[in-house]
């Protein structure tokens, strides 16, 4: 069977020129993974520190002592308190990845998954075989890895033969491409964006229209009743999440590769970098209380004094003074 790539006979439309590709990425990049607080890989990275941080502390409570009555005894403030904020933070994390630009004004530009794959599909005819190849390193013709391969024990030969070889299969797999009928100019699908587009909407489907009627919103009951909206469980955070997560990847790992030095480690450009690396260690006074005992009736009355100060509401009529009327 012929696997060689024709380089030839093919529109000269298809030949979108590397250089152009090269400078769509840098944009794509700086988006995924840039030093702004809001690239979307650290919008990712602070969606996974917290979901990890809640569930561990999730765990905790299930050793928590139990009184007589068969009751968790917890700081029912910090544990209510930590249950509204992570459940609201996290879903209005996992709604922004639905943002779109639809404005031509700068000043409202937003960085989302939606948006990126939008722009992405836009400029779908930048993504042909040898673009996406060439970044990645991979020769359009594979004659001489093979035949380096195949001389002897030359394990490097193999593992790029190998790699080679499933970067191909990976770029048919995006242009609908049989193998036999490789070409220069195969250009990846728009169905291919149209169908994360889709996987994102379906899996936040029902956490954006919270977040709309509940978080960004205060909807009326009959605003809500015109949508079938239950509780949002952690299950459906989770996959949510999953997918999120999974569609980054891939856009990193296939179409828009991270940014990386000759020796093939990544580029520490910014925050998106996943630290490793802690400033403390988090678990370190796990097995203390947050208040000792004996400053607990202290904490008790600031709680009151607390609950007084934000309970205090100006009269009617000094309501009227300060407004001037």
């Amino acid at each position: 069977m012929q696997e060689e790539v024709t380089t030839s006979s093919a529109p000269t439309s298809g030949l979108t020129g590397l250089r152009t590709l090269e400078q769509k990425r840098a944009e794509w990049q700086e988006c995924l993974y840039g030093d702004d607080v809001n690239s979307i890989g650290y919008q990712v990275w602070q969606i996974h520190e917290d979901l990890c941080a809640w569930m561990t502390i999730n765990e905790a409570r299930n050793f928590a002592p139990r009184s007589e009555k068969g009751e968790v005894q917890g700081f029912g403030l910090l544990h209510s308190l930590l249950n509204r904020t992570f459940y609201t933070s996290l879903m209005l994390a996992v709604n922004r990845q639905n943002d779109r630009n639809t404005s031509k004004d700068v000043n409202k530009d937003v960085w989302s998954l939606k948006s990126l794959l939008e722009d992405m599909k836009k400029n779908v005819h930048l993504f042909t075989r040898a673009a996406i190849l060439e970044e990645d390193g991979v020769p359009l013709d594979l004659t001489h890895l093979k035949a380096d391969a195949s001389k002897g024990d030359n394990f490097d030969a193999l593992l790029k033969l190998r790699h080679a070889e499933k970067a191909h299969a990976r770029v048919d797999r995006l242009t609908g491409t049989n193998r036999g009928n490789r070409s220069a100019h195969d250009r990846v699908q728009e169905a291919v964006f149209d169908r994360m587009i889709a996987r994102l909407g379906d899996a936040t489907k029902k956490i954006n229209s919270h977040c709309n009627k509940f978080l960004g919103h205060a909807a009326t009951s009959g605003s809500r009743s015109a949508v079938n909206l239950g509780p949002i469980v952690l299950k459906e955070l989770l996959d949510a999440v999953t997918v999120v997560r999974t569609i980054f990847k891939f856009i990193s790992d296939v179409l828009v590769l991270e940014p990386r030095a000759p020796s093939g480690a990544p580029l520490p450009l910014g925050q998106a970098r996943f630290p490793t690396a802690k400033l403390y260690d988090e678990l370190e006074y796990i097995d203390c209380p947050l208040v000792a005992a004996h400053d607990v009736p202290r904490v008790i009355e600031k709680h009151r004094e607390i609950q007084e100060r934000l309970s205090q509401r100006p009269t009617p009529q000094q309501f009227l003074d300060d407004l001037g009327c």
